[in-house]
């Protein structure tokens, strides 16, 4: 059986892919997209404007302040989708998150709260 972009099976879902970095999740993200008719919510999305501009080349420790600056384009994009997504619209994202960082768990829960903001079912797959 195949699946068209257009079946909106499951209309106002957030599906919130979480894994390491390189395993995988952009590429599930986009056959999600592709069968279920999702919108692309990818961390790097958000991330690369601000890592565009400063040295990110793999090996030099990134300035911490550079999360403050991509979690604000991330609230953009999250307000965005608040108030001006049709209320069908179902969103795929993704990220890395660990969790013994303080601002990740800040992070989940600023997804969770727009997801109920919307009255949209969030799974959360990691």
């Amino acid at each position: 059986m195949t699946h068209n972009a257009s079946d909106a099976a499951l209309p106002n879902t957030f599906i919130y892919l979480l894994g390491l970095p390189g395993t995988g999740k952009y590429t599930v993200a986009q056959e999600i997209a592709a069968r279920a008719g999702f919108r692309i919510v990818d961390n790097h999305l958000i991330n690369n404007p601000v890592f565009t501009v400063v040295r990110v080349d793999g090996k030099t420790a990134l300035p911490r302040e550079i999360w403050k600056h991509a979690g604000d384009i991330g609230r953009v994009v999250f307000e965005c989708i608040r108030t001006l997504s049709p209320p069908d619209f179902s969103f795929v994202l993704t990220n890395a998150l660990y969790h013994d960082q303080n601002e990740d768990h800040e992070w989940f829960a600023e997804i969770a709260a727009l997801a109920a903001a919307r009255g949209a079912l969030l799974c959360r797959c990691a």
